[in-house]
């Protein structure tokens, strides 16, 4: 995505810093130019035109190497836990994970070629294009020759999401899913009972409404606009209007913004701030006297948020909370998942060795394990030792491990990921959720079906392209 968040005034330094986390759990913005193209290919091929390997993969030679994993986190985060672990067992294969922003990473891939230094895996926020403009690598010769790989149980869809005419481009380097947090402390001042897992939309609103009081400086829902970016988005799917998030229709060729049923659900998500006061944008909290993240301060009953922020408001937050499933529409209950894909580079030198990491980390029992240990995501197969292990992992005590189980299974991996195009949708409904609806307050029905058209139009054009 082209441009970095464009952080609130009114967010103090924890909200931004969490904006910070969150951006690096996700891959970064959602305010991408709708008529932005794709980057032209830098010489490499497309897969159409990718020539197949001869042979399968060589055997590791057993030469000292170092692999370079370029992704959105620290060097030093908890994420180095995996490499290290994995040098343990290699030693002849040492891992340094370079810090690129996601919108910074098809052109320091093209540079690092040009300097005859290229990255060996690295992490997108989308996955057509890498794969379109020929950077990743076609994993499935790898799987093939492979009987370790093969012989990890997958739970459903986490492989098919990243494969593309037939071929496995790419493996999610985590499972992050999007969660209600709710403040306990807020729950017993206003006599409201918890939700449980099977709990509605309309159950959420009602609680909100009993938790506004602005005499006592208490919110219903937090200022963000997350709730109109990943809430809102997932809405008509829940009320039965659109097959996936952000509006996309079953086979993620169009996107539904003209549908006034779809806006309806869009419009009743915002008008928490224009017509229930139940949230404030950065307007409503000068004119209620109040400053600073009201989810930290305790100030509001729920906020939505992706799983990895629950390590480090443990520690931060100084109320009662737990956590919440995204609650069910008039249709089903479904959620939102951050599935983002990691590339084996192309242009790589280490392709074996890279490899062999990249089971470790996304195929492996102990490498899974870290990936819990640091916190956040969920496991990606039904093995049980998994399963056991998540749900008892200490990141987890203290909160409804059942909610995070569910949360998991009911969720939809983000809509923008695995489409054609998918940068495209994601800077037009980023335009509305993360500024013109939620800062300036205009309607759904006013912004979306100008564009719609256009949009899809442009889609259209990808696809013929590409498919």
């Amino acid at each position: 995505m082209a441009k970095s968040f464009v952080l609130r005034k009114f967010l103090m330094v924890a909200m931004i810093l969490t904006f910070v986390f969150v951006t690096a759990a996700c891959g970064g913005n959602t305010n991408k130019p709708a008529n932005e193209e794709p980057k032209t290919n830098t010489g490499e091929n497309t897969p159409k035109d990718d020539p197949k390997p001869d042979d399968t993969p060589k055997t590791d030679s057993g030469e000292k190497v170092k692999l370079k994993v370029a992704a959105w986190v620290d060097p030093n985060s908890g994420f180095k836990k995996i490499g290290d672990a994995f040098t343990a067992a290699n030693p002849n294969i040492e891992v340094e994970i370079v810090n690129i922003a996601d919108a910074a990473m098809i052109d320091t891939l093209t540079q690092a070629v040009a300097a005859n230094d290229p990255i060996d895996l690295f992490w997108s926020n989308t996955f057509m294009a890498p794969v379109l403009q020929g950077f990743a690598e076609d994993l499935t010769p790898y799987i093939d020759s492979d009987p370790d790989f093969k012989n990890y149980e997958f739970s459903p869809g986490r492989l098919e999401q990243f494969q593309y005419k037939g071929s496995q481009y790419a493996l999610s380097r985590g499972n992050d899913s999007f969660l209600i947090y709710y403040n306990k402390d807020l729950m017993n001042k206003y006599g409201l009972t918890p939700p449980s897992n099977e709990w509605t939309v309309q159950d959420m609103i009602d609680m909100a409404k009993k938790a506004t009081n602005p005499a006592e400086k208490n919110w219903g829902f937090a200022p963000t606009p997350f709730w109109l970016n990943f809430f809102a988005t997932v809405l008509p799917v829940a009320n039965g209007h659109a097959a996936h998030t952000v509006m996309m229709n079953e086979d993620y060729t169009k996107f539904l913004g003209d549908d006034p049923a779809i806006l309806d659900d869009l419009q009743s998500v915002a008008d928490w701030i224009t017509k229930d006061g139940t949230m404030l944008n950065g307007k409503g909290m000068q004119e209620n006297g109040v400053e600073g993240d009201l989810w930290a301060n305790g100030q509001a009953l729920f906020m939505v948020h992706v799983s990895p922020l629950i390590p480090g408001w443990k520690d931060a937050l100084k109320f009662k909370w737990d956590v919440a499933p995204y609650p069910a529409g008039t249709a089903k209950q479904v959620g939102m998942v951050f599935d983002n894909p990691m590339f084996l580079s192309k242009a790589g030198k280490h392709k074996e060795a890279a490899w062999k990491f990249m089971k470790f980390w996304t195929a492996s029992v102990e490498g899974q394990k870290i990936l819990i240990d640091i916190g956040g995501t969920f496991p990606n197969t039904p093995n049980q030792e998994l399963v056991d292990y998540f749900k008892n992992n200490e990141v987890y005590k203290g909160l409804n491990a059942d909610a995070l189980a569910h949360a998991s299974k009911i969720g939809e991996i983000h809509g923008i990921i695995p489409m054609i195009g998918g940068s495209e949708v994601d800077g037009f409904v980023g335009g509305w959720s993360m500024s013109k609806g939620f800062e300036e307050g205009v309607t759904a029905h006013d912004y979306f079906p100008s564009g719609t058209e256009s949009l899809n139009k442009k889609l259209q054009e990808l696809q013929d392209k590409y498919k």
